[in-house]
């Protein structure tokens, strides 16, 4: 990771919620707690499809 500001700060609250989780108690050893989350990526069009499906079913609901 490139030292720039953004890393840095990024960094320190990283740091905070370590220090956080070790004095409440919920400190993960593993450390998978605080690596980054992969976020799915989906097409537009695959998203389009999950927005009119979700959509389709409320819409439903709303006329029970």
């Amino acid at each position: 990771m490139p030292d720039t500001i953004v890393n840095r700060k990024v960094a320190s609250i990283k740091a905070r919620q370590i220090e956080l989780d070790m004095a409440s108690g919920n400190f993960d050893p593993s450390l998978v707690k605080y690596q980054p989350q992969k976020q799915e990526s989906i097409s537009v069009s695959e998203l389009f499809d999950r927005f009119v499906e979700y959509k389709r079913h409320k819409n439903v609901a709303d006329l029970v």
